[in-house]
């Protein structure tokens, strides 16, 4: 049945829009950025509920006449993990990238390619970008993903992506996971196919990958040095609600929070002289070879290599109230109930914050989710705008420029990509 849609901005600006009962929010969604002009991150109904992408305008209950409020999407900025090239999404949803081409900076090939992009995974050789329509345009060495033709049939309504070193896996909306690039990175997953069905999230290291099922059990693959062989805790691997990872290890935490490990015992698999403290843990974060675990009372755990944040015995007392924990390549930054800011680690890796104390005051959560570190310095800060500037945000840039000036090296970290916003992460 056809019917009318009016979709406004909060600026009063208006698109009427037809559709037919079978129409897909997802189309709806893009009908209305062309409409409008601008981005569109959701779209939300006249009850005050987010439409589901993949929902049909009849499944959500609209009529002839409503009126949905779009929710503008912001400019993002995506890093790969050692900043060697970078992507930019535009409001409209166009991408364009620069940095070293060997690490997938040049886009060129498929820059025609590149429009209604909603994620993009920056990896260390190569890229992936996830449209709105759920397929994905890569690039980059193509023997490090860069080339996703061999599976390409299967790269359809697709909602999440990750990296490894050299390699991909794509989450489907179906719970499919579709893995390509260089096989001993976690390229080419030897497990039978219907165990990497009914995944609802996948984590990576450097060279394997690890998933959550529907049923919260967890299936592994990749090089085994790096976490990609979890059968030797499996049978604590059950009711997992999510995984965090280092480099070369991987930590999952129970719906118990409780939390297991695998991997590199140096790299931050072995807890086991934290083990008695690792209860009621809400979350987990990973530098390159150490964890820190947030515990609902505010309290944070951590362990692992010592030069990667690993030891946190010089700010435990201060590590109390604690509401979001940050990682870096070598260091950590929790954040407080009271907006101060707690760091630890390599202080050439972000483990020092003293210069900049009197600025990290009342910092919003926002903040320091985009306020991330990679291998040689800080990765990137939120996108400023011209006419309303952060002043933290500046001061990390410089900061940021200064230290890759001075330095001028290139280290692998476990993030297979970060993103930065002046929203709220996804």
């Amino acid at each position: 049945m056809a019917l009318s849609v009016s979709v406004t901005l909060l600026s009063g600006q208006l698109a009427v829009l037809p559709a037919t009962t079978d129409t897909k929010i997802r189309d709806l969604k893009l009908q209305a950025q062309r409409a409008l002009q601008t981005g569109i991150r959701s779209l939300v109904h006249p009850e005050r509920k987010v439409l589901l992408d993949e929902s049909t305008v009849g499944e959500s209950g609209l009529q002839e006449g409503d009126v949905l409020t779009a929710v503008a999407r912001h400019v993002l900025v995506w890093s790969s993990p050692a900043g060697s090239a970078f992507a930019v999404s535009r409001s409209d949803g166009f991408v364009f990238t620069w940095g070293l081409s060997m690490y997938g900076g040049d886009s060129s090939a498929v820059k025609d390619q590149l429009w209604h992009v909603k994620h993009v995974c920056v990896g260390d050789a190569a890229s992936a970008a996830v449209r709105e329509d759920g397929t994905v345009i890569t690039w980059g060495d193509d023997s490090e993903g860069g080339d996703s033709s061999k599976v390409s049939h299967d790269l359809h309504d697709i909602r999440d992506v990750r990296a490894s070193h050299s390699a991909f896996a794509a989450l489907r909306n179906d719970g499919e996971v579709i893995t390509w690039g260089a096989g001993n990175f976690g390229g080419l997953c030897l497990l039978p196919r219907d165990q990497i069905r009914n995944v609802k999230h996948v984590e990576s290291s450097y060279a394997a990958f690890a998933a959550i099922r529907d049923d919260g059990s967890v299936v592994a693959w990749g090089d085994e040095r790096s976490g990609g062989d979890c059968s030797k805790c499996k049978r604590q691997l059950v009711d997992i609600v999510r995984i965090s990872s280092t480099s070369a290890a991987f930590a999952a935490v129970t719906c118990r929070g409780q939390v297991v490990t695998w991997g590199d015992r140096m790299m931050g698999a072995d807890s086991s002289a934290v083990a008695d403290r690792l209860q009621h843990v809400q979350s987990v974060e990973g530098s390159t070879g150490a964890f820190a675990a947030l515990r609902k009372d505010g309290t944070v755990v951590t362990w692992g290599a010592a030069a990667y944040g690993g030891d946190s015995r010089k700010v435990q007392e201060q590590l109390h109230d604690i509401r979001l924990l940050r990682g870096s390549m070598r260091a950590f930054a929790a954040l407080r109930q009271d907006g101060s800011v707690i760091t630890w680690g390599d202080a050439a890796f972000g483990g020092s914050s003293d210069s900049i104390q009197h600025m990290l005051s009342d910092v919003h959560p926002a903040l320091c989710y985009a306020v991330c570190f990679y291998g040689t310095g800080i990765a990137g800060w939120p996108v400023v705008e011209p006419s309303n500037p952060n002043p933290l945000s500046l001061h990390l840039a410089l900061l940021h420029a200064k230290f890759r000036k001075q330095t001028g090296s290139r280290a692998v970290s476990c993030r297979t990509s970060q993103k930065f916003s002046e929203s709220e992460p996804d």
